[in-house]
């Protein structure tokens, strides 16, 4: 359920004005993590800001008080940042000094990003080239982004120079202020033109998926409140990003298909054979392509490994069960083929694998566009990807009656996602593993 009440905190102090400072925790439509949000009123006037506290659960935030729940990892932490911000805000509004100016919500905001502020107000920034700044710059939780998550984040720039090239004018970063009514209503205008053009046009005239627009508004809001943090300016909320849209339709291997994979005469040492392992070795393991080579083949003595996630910062458990020793012994010397390393590259591979294997059972593939579903049915070894695997690793593991904690210590994921985002059992199986078959 999404927790969006808050206590509005009113506080009248002698020397200056009434003012309130109220912290939220702000989630996106279905999510399970939010990030902090300030707002503080006065005369009428709002000034709102990100704390930069991110990926706090729900459950770990108290509504009423208005902070972390004590006794959690990381809540010294934030709610030593709430009562530093309360702590400058209430500065601000009470300082008693003879020629200091009547308190505002301008002049706030200038007391808490001078330099931001300052420069914001003077110079007109265009779209384009913060957002480059902004992927030289953003970090996810301190860390850099992933050459991968790079990857996405230019694809959406592209996606607003199409669409500035569609308007024929260059979008400014103040076209997307929320700072009056009528600029939150221009704005929001301007996200829906941007959404229908994706819907209608796409990138390169390709018209994109609904999940794909999800993604693409996603990151655009990611882009706002790095922008918000670095300048104290407030930027549009609550675009129309909704659930993310979850194919039902997505596949996995079945256990027959595995044994078909790990049976299949390969010439030893071709392309392929080394393709084939690391299919394998991601079966075994459910790590993400970009995981992969991350694993030490000269450690398959040792009952596991862990790594730790690029993508996401979290550590993966490599349990070094036979099939996956079998295959770290054969590059114990050598290493892992770095030509492994590009996915495209990978994923055009696998298929040629998969088709070699008798991967051909008719598969739906799904895309919904503008909320209008477009089913096409493919054989297995043209649908197939790197990511395929992670799916199989862990339909495989629940059918097998573990559990998801289990699993998600060697996936590195959350239990929720794993089991929405990639548990696709074989209706097929299914029946037969019941007993149940046809009569003849």
């Amino acid at each position: 359920m999404r927790q969006n009440r808050f206590l509005t905190v009113g506080v009248q102090y002698k020397p200056r004005e009434r003012f309130s400072i109220q912290f939220l925790l702000r989630t996106q439509r279905n999510a399970e993590q939010g990030s902090i949000l300030v707002t503080v009123s006065h005369r009428n006037q709002r000034l709102k800001f990100a704390l930069g506290q991110h990926h706090i659960y729900l459950w770990e935030w108290d509504a009423v008080r208005q902070r972390m729940i004590s006794g959690l990892p990381r809540s010294k932490e934030v709610n030593a940042e709430v009562d530093r911000t309360i702590e400058v805000i209430f500065f601000y509004f009470t300082r008693t000094e003879a020629h200091s100016p009547q308190p505002s919500i301008n002049g706030l905001r200038q007391h808490l990003f001078p330099q931001q502020t300052n420069r914001s107000s003077e110079t007109p920034y265009t779209f384009q080239p913060l957002f480059n700044r902004f992927l030289r710059e953003h970090t996810n939780g301190g860390r850099p982004l992933s050459s991968n998550t790079l990857k996405n984040y230019k694809v959406v720039l592209n996606s607003w120079k199409g669409f500035e090239r569609e308007l024929g004018r260059t979008l400014l970063i103040n076209d997307f202020s929320s700072a009056t009514h009528q600029q939150t209503v221009s704005g929001r205008k301007l996200i829906e033109s941007y959404a229908r053009f994706l819907t209608d046009k796409g990138i390169n005239g390709s018209p994109c998926t609904d999940n794909t627009i999800r993604r693409y508004l996603k990151v655009t809001s990611t882009f706002f409140r790095w922008y918000e943090k670095e300048h104290g300016i407030t930027l549009l909320r609550d675009f129309n990003i909704g659930g993310e849209v979850i194919s039902r339709f997505t596949v996995s291997l079945t256990v027959d298909e595995v044994t078909s994979l790990e049976n299949a005469v390969l010439k030893s040492g071709s392309k392929l054979h080394h393709v084939r392992n690391m299919m394998l070795l991601a079966i075994s393991t459910g790590l993400r392509h970009s995981e992969w080579l991350l694993i030490k083949p000269q450690m398959w003595r040792e009952p596991s490994q862990l790594i730790v996630s690029p993508k996401t910062g979290k550590s993966c458990l490599v349990v070094h069960r036979e099939r996956v020793r079998q295959i770290l012994r054969e590059y114990e010397v050598t290493g892992f083929l770095q030509s492994m390393r590009n996915n495209q590259k990978v994923n055009t591979q696998i298929k040629d694998v998969a088709r070699l294997c008798g991967l051909n059972r008719n598969v739906i593939r799904v895309r919904t566009i503008d909320g209008v579903d477009y089913h096409e049915s493919l054989p297995l070894h043209e649908v197939i990807s790197t990511h395929t695997f992670r799916r199989t690793k862990i339909t495989m593991d629940l059918n097998a009656g573990r559990s998801l904690r289990d699993i998600c210590l060697e996936t590195g994921q959350d239990e929720i996602i794993a089991k929405r985002h990639y548990d696709r059992p074989n209706l097929d199986e299914h029946v037969r593993n019941l007993g149940v078959d046809k009569i003849e």
